[in-house]
């Protein structure tokens, strides 16, 4: 190893012993990687609007990708993924 040791888990932390993250402890980050894969994220073939593609950053800034992985990675204790997507016409459960 290389002068580091692994910490013991803490009884609060979800996460094994070694796994928690500092801002200091985290990788260099290829900016225009991060950039890139945001822009993916951000297309909407279908021009439903999603993300604020046409109007410029008025639901999720530009930036927000970075910052939430860093807050995910530096702070977050617990997180919830909810995916799915609404059906307007469809009956209960719509989504």
């Amino acid at each position: 190893m290389n002068g580091s040791r692994a910490s013991k888990s803490s009884p609060n932390s979800p996460l094994p012993a070694g796994f928690r993250l500092s801002s200091q402890s985290l990788p260099i980050v290829n900016h225009d990687l991060i950039d890139q894969f945001e822009q993916l994220i951000r297309r909407d073939p279908g021009q439903r609007g999603l993300l604020g593609q046409f109007g410029g950053d008025r639901l999720i800034p530009t930036g927000s990708l970075l910052r939430a992985a860093r807050e995910l990675a530096t702070a977050a204790r617990h997180v919830v993924l909810v995916t799915g997507f609404y059906i307007p016409g469809a009956e209960t459960p719509a989504s």
